[in-house]
């Protein structure tokens, strides 16, 4: 596993947004599930699949 952002980073983010983070261990374990699961999903072999695209009529 590829650790493309540091704790720091997390900090770093959390100090420009303003936002008091508790345990930024927890928000880097987060992150770096996210990050991994993009790391899967950009392995996928999709080049000869075709796009489908499904119009929703939405109404209140």
């Amino acid at each position: 596993m590829i650790h493309l952002i540091t704790k720091e980073d997390i900090e770093h983010v959390a100090r420009l947004m303003r936002i008091d983070i508790d345990n930024p261990d927890e928000y880097f374990e987060r992150i770096q599930k996210v990050l991994n699961y993009f790391d899967i999903l950009d392995k996928a072999d999709i080049e000869s699949e075709e796009i489908s695209v499904q119009e929703v009529t939405i109404s209140e």
